[in-house]
């Protein structure tokens, strides 16, 4: 189990917040910029305050005269910025900035890419700003309740774990072990038994 492994352990809530500051830093920079490009192709008479305002929300008249930012495209889209990361580095900038991992529940090992796709998934759904205060706050409620794995939300949709530390390098295959399974798949094109044998 990941959290009996030496030197790894669940992350405190504290660290969660952490995480998710820094974490949500390029979907909020991506929403910016999508934002400011939306303001400036509708409304290139917006003053710069205006347009400052329409940015980061404040001008709530001038938002509902872009018609593209309403349609939540700045929301989705950087949302999607959790997507790479998770796909090319296996974790958030955030777990990054605590030193963490995410590993499966029950091998310790880390995100399949089912996993990846449903946490990915999860973050463009809750991708507005109230809908993901209040499953933060319901998360963090499961972080304090499960004090021996404390699983978030995500975690618990995708069976995964949080975990702080490095994770110990995986044993590289034997050579033997890479030669019968070339050999294996070479006789399963053969035969037409490729899809038989990866099943198994």
């Amino acid at each position: 189990m990941p959290d009996e492994s030496p030197g790894l352990r669940p992350l405190t809530l504290a660290e969660r917040g952490v995480s998710t500051i820094y974490g949500s830093i390029p979907s909020t920079l991506v929403q910016i910029l999508l934002r400011a490009v939306f303001g400036l192709l509708e409304r290139p008479d917006y003053s710069f305050w205006q347009f400052v305002g329409y940015i980061f929300g404040l001008c709530r008249g001038c938002e509902d005269e872009v018609y593209l930012a309403e349609l939540g495209m700045p929301h989705v889209l950087g949302a999607g910025m959790y997507a790479v990361f998770y796909f090319t580095f296996g974790r958030s900038l955030g777990h990054m900035a605590v030193n963490a991992n995410i590993v499966h529940e029950r091998t310790g090992r880390p995100m399949r890419t089912w996993q990846k796709a449903v946490r990915s998934g999860l973050q463009v759904l809750i991708s507005h700003p109230v809908v993901w205060m209040v499953l933060w706050g319901i998360s963090a409620l499961l972080v304090l309740i499960d004090r021996q794995r404390r699983r978030s939300l995500f975690d618990l949709a995708a069976g995964t774990v949080v975990v702080i530390g490095d994770l110990p390098e995986e044993e590289p295959e034997p050579e033997t072990a890479k030669e019968n399974n070339a050999l294996t798949r070479a006789l399963g094109r053969l035969t037409g038994r490729s899809g038989a044998a990866e099943r198994r």
